[in-house]
C-alpha cells in the first residue's frame, strides 16, 4: 500500500510507529518494495535466517504467495476441525488440544485416543 493511503488511513507517523514497533520486536525494519511490509512479513523472514534458510527467498515467497494456497486449504481445515486459536495440537485427527497444556493433558489425550477405535474410512 502506498504510504500516502497509509497515512490517510492511519494517521500521519504511521511509518515510524511500524518502524519502532517491528525494531522493538528485534527484527529488522526495511520497507522494501520486495517484501510486504508486515510484521508478520519481517518475522516470517528472521524466522528463515534463523532457520538457516536465505532471508532473500523467504522474502521472495512471502511476496509472490508461493504458498498461499497450501496455507488457505490448511487453514480452512483446522477451521473445520475447530482449531481457532494458536496453539492448537490435533492428534489423529480426531481429539482436539487446544492452547498451552502441561504435559499430563497430552498424556491422557493419547490415552483416550488409544482407547477409542478410529472411525472407519470411506
Amino acid at each position: 500500500m502506498p504510504r500516502t493511503d497509509l497515512e490517510r488511513r492511519y494517521g500521519p507517523g504511521i511509518h515510524e510507529h511500524t518502524r519502532r514497533l517491528v525494531e522493538a520486536a528485534g527484527l529488522t525494519f526495511d520497507p522494501s518494495p520486495k517484501l510486504p511490509n508486515t510484521l508478520h512479513a519481517l518475522q516470517v523472514t528472521e524466522l528463515a535466517a534463523e532457520a538457516g534458510l536465505g532471508r532473500d527467498e523467504a522474502a521472495e515467497v512471502v511476496a509472490e504467495g508461493r504458498y498461499a494456497d497450501r496455507i488457505v486449504a490448511s487453514t480452512q481445515d483446522a477451521n473445520r476441525l475447530g482449531v481457532n486459536g494458536i496453539p492448537a495440537f490435533v492428534l489423529d485427527r480426531r481429539l482436539l488440544v487446544l492452547g498451552a497444556q502441561p504435559e499430563e493433558v497430552f498424556e491422557q489425550a493419547v490415552a483416550q485416543l488409544q482407547e477409542t477405535t478410529p472411525p472407519a474410512a470411506n
